[in-house]
């Protein structure tokens, strides 16, 4: 993906990092001085799931960038 971004002429860059998920995705998104957190969801359709114990929605509440959301489609 990075590279098909990079090829296109965007400024992208990819950090593999261990840790407590959002706190990690949110300090490198701003050591990193990103502009957008972008974020693959499930989105397994009940609202209420989504925000249980979600990265996700951890990541959005504490974010100082916006959040892109894009949905996965599962496996069949």
């Amino acid at each position: 993906i990075v590279k098909g971004l990079l090829a296109q002429g965007l400024p992208v860059t990819a950090t593999v990092v261990r840790g407590d998920p959002p706190s990690m995705i949110l300090s490198t998104a701003q050591s990193e001085g990103a502009s957008v957190i972008v974020m693959a969801t499930h989105w397994r359709g009940n609202f209420d799931a989504f925000w249980e114990g979600s990265v996700t929605p951890k990541v959005m509440s504490r974010s100082a960038v916006p959040v892109l959301l894009v949905r996965v489609a599962r496996a069949e």
